[in-house]
């Protein structure tokens, strides 16, 4: 196989669990899921599909077989090479043809075994195909794939440092020994592609062309953005508390979609207002060849249940750009994940902060998204007012002008909203920020007025208030509304909002 190829689709063995049909669609099961877009776009691509009834099955766990098809589409290969591979000599004791229930995945253990991506147990030389897979094992092939797998790794606890090194396991609640289901492989799946570069610097996004399943075809992966961009990351995120463990921070820079080789990086941290600079391990480097400059912090026992603060700044050339991360220490944490998009067109907003206010304490933990527009942060158990800001300047639809109204504001070309969080110690959640846009004129309206808009089904009431010119622009979940006068009359009833889209209902009266 030679540079890129082109994975096509339609399979024909339609007994395969893993990659069954129909290829890609609205699965009927996973929109409360926190792994829903990186499914959603890795189904696109051919790579996972769904069940015949219309499912994903996003809990169902993995055997070592479809692994092994799984990393063939990741090493570009196509049907017909496992089909041609089938034919050759057995590598594994137990895969050949005639083998029973796996006999499907003959060609693809081989070639990927060919490739050294699988390999078989040490005990007695076999690959058990039959095996359900384990979260270290399938991190131990992507790093493979990638070539970030280094001589004289021990097994297991090497490759668990690494794939967490590595960002392989971002938002993935991860422990090596556990077994990896659907919905945490579509989104591993969705890292090697798009987040994790290969030992070369490179994407397999930009390696392999992943021909679309027969999806929305205008669903795109993320672009990257022109210009300076840089991103930070602190993993393992979350620590055990007492103090001494470890967290690497990884600084990546990019220019115009490049690495940026020997950029200077300097660093400085905090916790509780208290300096913590002197617990990293250095506080200047510059960027390798692969845009990336790391450097690792060690907890102390008062970092316990506090967010440290790790942050960079960046030069290039006259340009800096600051930007930090968050480390967390306990024993007890939750995890919030999400995605933000913007709310007129749908895109993906990198840079936007996310705050999680602790009202009891008057602390915030802020995060920011990385470029694909996605945080994670880990949070003590309580009640917390979460809180979304970025810029909507230039989006399709806004006009420039200020707006308000409950739980949310536009200043200046910066949309903030809030929303209720409850955090019970050791759950995940997930809270995206994936909104459209609702917008009208109010004829003649009166001083102090508000405009009412009622979701059906959920009987919850959003108000926006409305500009001296009558104007009025409130960000909303996708649903059915009910909009009138606030303690007056009805003015539109069951218009349908879609998230990335912006309904405008022109004058009212």
């Amino acid at each position: 196989m030679n540079g890129k190829k082109v994975i096509v689709l339609g399979m024909t063995l339609m007994f395969i669990t893993l990659l069954s049909w129909p290829a890609y669609g609205a699965f009927n099961d996973i929109s409360q899921n926190p792994y829903q877009e990186a499914i959603e776009e890795v189904a696109s691509l051919g790579i996972l599909k769904g069940y015949g009834d219309g499912s994903f099955g996003p809990s169902d766990t993995l055997s070592r077989a479809q692994a092994a098809k799984v990393a063939g589409y990741l090493l570009g290969y196509t049907e017909e090479d496992a089909q041609a591979a089938s034919q050759g000599a057995p590598l594994f004791p137990d895969v050949y043809l005639g083998m029973g229930s796996n006999e499907w995945a003959v060609g693809w253990i081989n070639l990927v075994a060919e490739k050294e991506v699988i390999r078989g147990y040490a005990e007695d030389g076999r690959y058990h195909p039959e095996r359900t897979l384990e979260m270290v094992q399938w991190g131990a092939i992507l790093m493979r794939i990638l070539g970030h797998e280094e001589e004289d790794m021990a097994w297991p606890a090497d490759y668990d440092q690494k794939s967490e090194e590595l960002g392989l396991n971002y938002r993935i609640p991860y422990q090596g020994s556990d077994q990896i289901n659907r919905g945490q492989m579509a989104q591993t799946v969705y890292s090697a592609i798009y987040r994790v570069a290969d030992h070369e610097g490179e994407f397999l996004k930009d390696r392999i062309d992943f021909e679309d399943s027969g999806g929305d075809e205008t669903q795109e992966p993320v672009s990257e953005p022109d210009g300076l961009v840089i991103d930070i990351e602190g993993t393992p995120g979350l620590l055990k508390a007492g103090g001494g463990e470890q967290a690497a921070v990884i600084v990546t820079v990019r220019e115009d979609g490049l690495p940026v080789e020997g950029a200077p990086v300097y660093f400085a941290a905090e916790a509780g207002g208290s300096d913590r600079t002197s617990q990293l391990s250095q506080s200047q480097t510059q960027t390798d060849s692969q845009g990336q400059a790391t450097i690792t912090y060690t907890t102390l026992a008062g970092d316990d249940e506090r967010h440290v603060e790790i942050g960079c700044t960046v030069f290039v050339s006259e340009e800096s750009i600051s930007k930090s991360t968050t480390i967390f220490a306990s024993d007890s944490a939750g995890i919030v994940t999400g995605v933000v998009e913007n709310p007129f067109d749908g895109s993906r907003v990198s840079d936007a902060e996310i705050n999680l206010f602790d009202p009891a304490t008057h602390t915030s933990m802020i995060v920011s998204t990385d470029e694909g527009g996605e945080y994670a942060a880990y949070v003590s158990g309580g009640e917390y007012a979460l809180f979304y800001q970025f810029k909507i300047q230039g989006s399709p639809g806004y006009d420039g002008k200020n707006y308000s109204g409950s739980f949310y504001e536009i200043q200046e070309g910066e949309l903030r909203y809030q929303q209720p969080l409850t955090v019970v110690e050791g759950n995940s959640y997930t809270r995206d920020s994936d909104r459209g846009i609702l917008k009208g004129v109010l004829s003649n309206p009166g001083e102090g007025v508000a405009i009412a808009v009622y979701e059906l089904g959920n009987k919850e009431t959003v108000l926006a208030d409305v500009n001296p010119d009558g104007s009025f622009l409130v960000p909303l979940d996708a649903g059915n509304y009910d909009v009138m006068i606030m303690g007056g009359a009805l003015l539109k009833q069951g218009i349908t909002l879609e998230k990335g889209t912006v309904l405008d209902l022109g004058n009212l009266s």
